[in-house]
């Protein structure tokens, strides 16, 4: 059952995820799905428990939005047979109804014993996926803040065409640290670093497997897991096709502006604490730096007071 022998990946853009999933696919008992943003995305699993899909025209808006998604689409699926074999389970459905029932026919033909699925969001609702995938378990691939949004500032995005935004990225490291901290010590739950898998590839790789409970450990000779990655997406992952260097892990230092190094050391200090990242002197300082320093410790302040007062009002 894929209720039994289901890993989430889960994680923060640009952190190592698909690398990680290149070693993992080269496992003959392991199968690596290609990602795709479920409705709810990015925030929520859809539907819950407590509010199921309970009518033919519930399902149908679904699979609209579903069917719409740019990665669900490299699924292959064909929408009105998918909404025929799931009316036909009967109501109410949920998330792991249609998620199972599309990962099976994803997989068709794949023997494998363990199934994973590569998804960041489902970091935010590890209650509700628990609560609807019972067995499953969660690797978080862990990567230093300022490595994480030097990738960000250079890359591309197939749902946000935007360049990051420094702040916002901030508080959303923030808040999958708080995640991340609230799970770890449970038996279902990894963490790892993108520096320890780039610095110690087979020993990092030996803990994952031993997790997931891995027992037959024999590889494929075909290691193309870029090439399952739609085309339309290859662009995004070019630095999976090799085995990454320790050189890559520093470039932030060049690419980040000296007012963005100081921002991540002095708002994100504990975070990095936390995960062993070392506080180091910023670099490349700029007179422009003095004045770009103060509006990011400006629009900072003003997001948590915005975060602050939406809670209190928040009934």
């Amino acid at each position: 059952m894929i209720h039994d022998n289901l890993i989430f990946v889960n994680y923060q853009s640009r952190s190592g995820s698909t690398f990680l999933c290149r070693l993992l696919d080269e496992y003959d008992d392991i199968a690596v799905g290609i990602e795709s943003g479920f409705p709810g995305f990015p925030f929520r699993v859809l539907p819950t428990l407590d509010d199921p899909i309970l009518d033919e025209a519930s399902l149908s808006a679904y699979l609209d939005e579903l069917f719409d998604d740019v990665r669900f689409k490299e699924w292959g699926l064909d929408k009105n047979t998918t909404f025929k074999a799931l009316s036909g389970k009967g109501y109410p459905l949920v998330f792991s109804d249609i998620f199972t029932y599309c990962f099976d026919k994803y997989f068709a033909g794949n023997t494998s014993s363990f199934r994973i699925h590569k998804s960041g969001f489902y970091t935010f609702c590890l209650d509700e996926v628990r609560k609807q995938f019972p067995q499953s378990k969660h690797i978080y691939i862990q990567r230093d803040p300022r490595g994480i949004f030097s990738s960000i500032k250079e890359a591309d995005f197939l749902y946000d065409k935007k360049k990051g935004n420094i702040i916002s990225f901030i508080n959303g490291y923030k808040k999958r640290t708080r995640v991340i901290n609230d799970n770890l010590g449970e038996k279902d739950f990894l963490l790892l670093r993108y520096e320890d898998l780039i610095d110690n590839q087979e020993k990092v790789i030996t803990s994952v497997v031993d997790f997931i409970g891995l027992k037959n450990k024999s590889k494929s000779e075909d290691t193309s897991y870029f090439e399952k990655i739609p085309e339309n997406q290859r662009h995004l992952h070019n630095n999976v096709k090799g085995r990454s260097s320790t050189k890559s892990l520093d470039k932030w230092s060049t690419r980040l502006s000296y007012s963005e190094q100081a921002a991540i050391n002095t708002f994100l200090k504990k975070e990095l604490s936390v995960f062993n990242y070392p506080t180091l002197k910023p670099q490349g300082f700029k007179p422009a730096d003095s004045y770009n320093s103060i509006i990011l410790w400006f629009h900072f302040y003003l997001s948590k007071l915005k975060t602050s007062t939406t809670k209190r009002s928040t009934p």
